[in-house]
Formats: structure tokens, C-alpha cells, sequence
């Protein structure tokens, strides 16, 4: 159980980190139709591989 525990607040960690770097992304200017797309596909690897997308 300690495992998944620790891979579950991995992902929300990589998730939490995908969406401040959307926000830090949008409030520097950048299009918004990118910063969300950028955003829901780092969200979504984060979630459904536990990976870091760049």
C-alpha cells in the first residue's frame, strides 16, 4: 500500500508542477490555446504514467 501511496502524491506532484508552469506560461504572454494544450498533456502523462513531460 506504501507504494502506491507514494506513486499517487508523485503524480499529483507532477500534475501540481505542470499546472503552475501553465500558469507561469500564460501570465509571461504565451497563446493560450498552447499553454492549455501544453498543460493537459503534462497533466495527463503525470496522471496516467507517473512521467515528466517537458
Amino acid at each position: 500500500m506504501r507504494f502506491n501511496s507514494n506513486l499517487t502524491r508523485w503524480k499529483k506532484e507532477l500534475a501540481d508542477a505542470a499546472i503552475d508552469t501553465a500558469v507561469a506560461r500564460a501570465e509571461a504572454g504565451e497563446a493560450p490555446a498552447e499553454v492549455g494544450e501544453r498543460a493537459k498533456r503534462c497533466v495527463d502523462a503525470a496522471i496516467e504514467t507517473g512521467e515528466r513531460v517537458e
